[in-house]
């Protein structure tokens, strides 16, 4: 599944406060000194270990999930008789793509993880992000990049020759999932709390897709009025030229939080 909620591909190191330099607690300035700190009750420092442990089990525990979600991700993908070589392949073919360069290249366009938002059985629940890959449907996830503003989106994605509504054209549900998945990219983030669901979603189909190779999915935001956000994307050609179909979307907020 292409979504907003990914995570931007941005390395942060970590940093750390130095001894005798001002840091901040609570909004209130605080400095370290080189004196001793005053002495801590057993009771304090038995529940700072307490909570420290809690934090680092809560964090060892939300990694392992992370991890065996991929992990039966991956095992579902290796059933279907998908190799690492044919993983390889399609990763090298998607990375060589011209319009995956240019995007990485242009300096008003950043790349997110596709799927990043996904944890756990939401992950391995996902018809895109886990259902549907493997050889023969969605081999390698896909990439996606966002403009400034996110009001532009673009995925580069490779449909499989298991994708099929007619014999090697690709599903007409299949093409409209991924319309309403790349739509969900700049509709979201337009939205108050960033939550909508998608209330109108009409789909023109110019030409038949076939299946077996590299397309591109690109998103626009039209507009916004106060729950309402009004989108409209395409599905082309890797080399553009091509114009697939074409969707507008209508993307509704709750009214109450849930």
């Amino acid at each position: 599944m292409i979504s907003t909620f990914s995570r931007p591909i941005v390395r942060r190191a970590l940093t750390s406060v130095c001894r005798n330099k001002p840091t901040r607690s609570m909004g209130q300035p605080r400095c370290y000194s080189s004196q001793s700190p005053p002495p801590t009750s057993s009771k304090k420092k038995v529940l700072t270990t307490l909570g420290c442990c809690a934090l680092t089990g809560g964090a060892v525990y939300a990694t392992m999930a992370i991890q065996h979600a991929d992990a039966l991700v991956d095992q579902r993908v290796s059933l279907l008789g998908t190799t690492e070589n044919d993983v390889a392949i399609a990763i090298a073919e998607r990375e060589n793509l011209p319009v995956v360069r240019a995007a990485r290249e242009n300096p008003d366009m950043f790349e997110f993880e596709a799927y990043a938002y996904l944890k756990g059985s939401a992950k391995v629940q996902s018809l895109t992000a886990a259902t549907l890959r493997g050889k023969g449907r969605i081999i390698v996830p896909p990439v996606l990049f966002y403009n400034k503003d996110r009001t532009e989106a673009m995925a580069v994605v490779h449909l499989g020759s298991d994708l099929c509504g007619h014999i090697g054209i690709v599903h007409g549900g299949m093409i409209a999932t991924l319309l309403d998945e790349i739509l969900a990219c700049v509709a979201l983030p337009a939205l108050p709390r960033f939550v909508g669901y998608t209330a109108n979603l009409n789909v023109d189909y110019r030409k038949p897709l076939k299946a077996g190779q590299w397309v591109v999915l690109k998103s626009r935001l039209n507009r916004v009025e106060g729950r309402k956000a009004y989108v409209e994307a395409w599905v082309e050609s890797a080399d553009g030229q091509t114009k697939f179909t074409e969707a507008k979307s209508l993307y509704v907020g709750p009214k109450m939080p849930f």
